[in-house]
């Protein structure tokens, strides 16, 4: 996307909120399926040829992390650690 848009100008409002929404659609596809991408940007979006618009493909899953177990016991500790050291505190 970064190419075309270096090569053809700015997009139309239109064609860019038609893209825009696509790649939403795309992020939160990825989210459902617990996968953060950590590197959107328009050199990691490409543009497939269709008519009337392009299709819009997210590539470049190089530094994308999958949300697994590991993170949600993390992330599941660290609130129980949290609510014990502030319930602690409460009682001193």
């Amino acid at each position: 996307m970064f190419q075309f848009i270096k090569k053809n100008g700015p997009l139309p409002e239109k064609t860019a909120k038609i893209y825009f929404k696509q790649i939403l659609l795309a992020v939160e596809y990825l989210h459902k399926e617990s996968i953060i991408h950590r590197d959107l940007k328009l050199e990691n979006v490409v543009l497939l040829p269709r008519k009337p618009y392009h299709l819009v493909k997210i590539t470049d899953f190089g530094l994308a992390k999958l949300l697994g177990m590991v993170v949600k016991l993390f992330f599941f500790f660290w609130f129980v650690l949290f609510v014990s050291f502030s319930e602690a505190l409460f009682v001193f």
